[in-house]
């Protein structure tokens, strides 16, 4: 009897599994490095650089990706960057158990962090051509839940594997995340990709930038998404050095913390579709803006109860904001130039995360962290209420 062959329903789910596998490590990865800065120096900055350097390779890498999406086969290149994932992660792991210098921690950070960046973007430009489009905001949320659910294991799974076996561990199981998915797609992923004409790679950058500018709503949400990010990131820069210092918690109860945030954003991710059906995309990213900024400025007071919650309902509104802006923009921007468009605004929107992250390990010898994260909020809270004037005069004038 001839074997069956996987539907074409069966091959786009693999590559669901596949990221979300990834994902999973790269949570593990994202959890227990500051974790074993802070064991190591125990220094605000040190942590908020290695946070930072996480981010730096969208500002170096977010371009050429898009570029070099469009041009290529996105399913060899999926499996080449996991590859090149188990790599590092590897390498990573015999420096960590050797005990080298924090600085080649810093490299294998940045060199992780960049194989993350380009993966992204080569996903974000798959769905459109695995799935059709009136499917896009059901899988955008399925995956946004999916990484959330992971966000919240990771976090317990990487603490878990870290107190018990050590930091080098859970690094190892990141590098055999990325292992797992460049099997999966290799034996069971198969597609085509419908390629930019080529072009100069300076002529395709430029196109890239000028459709990402055309579009007012991709415009509107990367520039809401830098200003957000800034102090989102100014925040999340030393939330772990905060509830270590502050709160004087242990590693596995910011494990939990961390747990409930990813059960927040599950909820925010679920009720995306639910939301988007009965409000203007753009009200939806404002709003969630907005309301998070109020959700962090009570995190001052340094209660855990208090930390919980608000940290729950940042995670939430948060999750639905990126669900709306990826789902509108898959919908508004052609597959064959959506991997310049997606890096381009990624870039915009991620350049504040690493300068907020810097500034807060900075500001923490000048100020309280509670005073920090305070400040946070109330600039999250006028980029929020800045997005609704925009809003408001856009109707006006039409």
């Amino acid at each position: 009897m001839e074997a069956r062959r996987p539907t074409k329903t069966t091959k786009s789910y693999v590559l669901l599994i596949a990221y979300s596998i990834s994902t999973l490590g790269d949570w593990i990865f994202k959890f227990a490095v500051p974790l074993y800065l802070y064991q190591q120096t125990g220094r605000a900055q040190d942590i908020a650089l290695g946070y930072a350097l996480t981010f730096l390779p969208f500002l170096l890498f977010s371009l050429p990706a898009g570029i070099w999406t469009d041009r290529m086969q996105k399913r060899p290149f999926l499996y080449m960057l996991d590859i090149f994932g188990f790599l590092f992660s590897l390498a990573l792991y015999f420096m960590m158990q050797r005990h080298l210098s924090v600085f080649f921690l810093y490299v294998f950070i940045f060199l992780i962090s960049s194989v993350n960046t380009v993966y992204h973007v080569v996903f974000q430009s798959s769905l459109p051509i695995l799935f059709p489009k009136e499917r896009l905001t059901h899988v955008n949320g399925f995956i946004s839940s999916l990484e959330n659910v992971l966000s919240a294991l990771g976090p317990i799974l990487g603490v878990s594997i870290s107190v018990l076996l050590g930091y080098d561990k859970a690094i190892l199981l990141n590098g055999f995340s990325f292992l797992f998915s460049a099997v999966l797609i290799l034996l069971l992923l198969k597609f085509k990709s419908e390629l930019a004409v080529k072009k100069p790679f300076h002529e395709m950058l430029v196109e890239g930038i000028k459709l990402t500018w055309k579009e007012p709503f991709v415009r509107f949400g990367a520039i809401l998404f830098f200003f957000g990010n800034f102090s989102l990131y100014l925040f999340f820069g030393i939330f772990i050095y905060y509830l270590k210092t502050s709160l004087h918690l242990s590693d596995l109860t910011v494990g939990l913390i961390y747990g409930f945030g990813g059960l927040g954003t599950v909820g925010g991710s679920f009720s995306a579709k639910w939301v988007m059906n009965r409000m203007e995309s753009k009200k939806i990213i404002a709003l969630s803006v907005l309301l998070s900024g109020l959700c962090i400025l009570p995190i001052y007071f340094s209660n855990l109860l208090i930390v919980l919650v608000c940290w729950t309902l940042v995670s939430f509104l948060s999750a639905l904001n990126v669900v709306t802006f990826f789902t509108e923009r898959q919908k508004r921007v052609a597959s064959q130039v959506l991997g310049r468009v997606v890096s381009v605004s990624r870039l915009i929107a991620y350049t504040a995360i690493p300068i907020g992250a810097i500034l807060s390990g900075y500001l923490a010898d000048i100020f309280s962290v509670g005073q920090i994260i305070f400040v946070a909020g109330l600039i999250r809270i006028s980029v929020g209420l800045w997005a609704f004037l925009k809003i408001r005069k856009e109707t006006l004038v039409g």
